[in-house]
């Protein structure tokens, strides 16, 4: 292609004649990116739109997700003698499993937010020491930063 042209041409297009190699490599370059990207984006967009896109995982973990939030307060509305047990159960389990995946991300330093340490409070109000003043702190933290 630069054999091709001549030095009138690139000076007509307002280019050097020793700039010329530098502009069209970087030209075939950008296209060449340009077209990669493009045919990512609708290879993306098309999986995207395809049905299988929400994986079974997804769904899962929303129905648990509404699940819990529905049947936790009518837990403690209903029966409030099992709060603690049921309490205690869910946050050990998911604060055992987030540390676990976090840890192996090396995302661990995530788990020093404000919403894991209200519910370590919270296990410490239900089991250690359950004063007014914790109870408190804990549930209006929690709701705050939920």
């Amino acid at each position: 292609l630069t054999l091709l042209m001549s030095v009138a041409d690139f000076e007509d297009w307002g280019l050097y004649p020793g700039d010329h190699l530098l502009h069209l490599d970087s030209f075939v370059d950008t296209q060449r990116i340009k077209t990669a990207v493009d045919g990512r984006r609708a290879a993306l967009l098309h999986r995207m739109r395809s049905a299988g896109f929400i994986k079974k995982k997804d769904k899962l973990t929303f129905l648990v997700g509404v699940a819990n939030t529905i049947g936790t307060p009518y837990l403690l509305a209903a029966c409030p003698e099992w709060f603690p047990t049921w309490y205690t159960f869910k946050a050990i389990t998911l604060l055992t499993w987030r540390f676990v995946s976090y840890y192996s991300q090396n995302w661990h330093y995530f788990l020093l937010d404000f919403c894991y340490f209200v519910n370590l409070l919270c296990l410490v109000y239900l089991h250690v020491w359950p004063s007014q003043e914790l109870f408190i702190l804990c549930w209006r933290c929690e709701f705050h930063f939920a």
